[in-house]
């Protein structure tokens, strides 16, 4: 649990160490972990406007990379998908 918010259509969720950096329908979220990691505390969230339903995140070096899904466009051969990089949020 975290305290004062719920994240329903979270999936591709990154840890590194105690914080969770958790994508989220057009936005994400920035997650400190309590040391047993039973819950944790909302950081921030973090939006940018290349975000088209981010799904997915890892991060590199300094920075966040995250897949745009798409949801809910119908996938055809053409739709077209990307990634996008953010600075690393803290």
């Amino acid at each position: 649990p975290v305290a004062g918010t719920s994240f329903p259509t979270t999936n591709g969720i990154c840890f590194v160490g105690d914080t969770r950096y958790a994508p989220s329908q057009f936005n994400g979220a920035v997650v400190k972990l309590a040391h047993d990691g039973s819950s944790g505390a909302l950081v921030r969230r973090v939006t940018d406007p290349s975000f088209d339903t981010p799904s997915a995140v890892a991060p590199y070096r300094d920075r966040l990379y995250l897949t745009n899904s798409r949801f809910p466009l119908p996938p055809t051969p053409t739709t077209p998908y990307n990634a996008v990089a953010i600075p690393l949020p803290r």
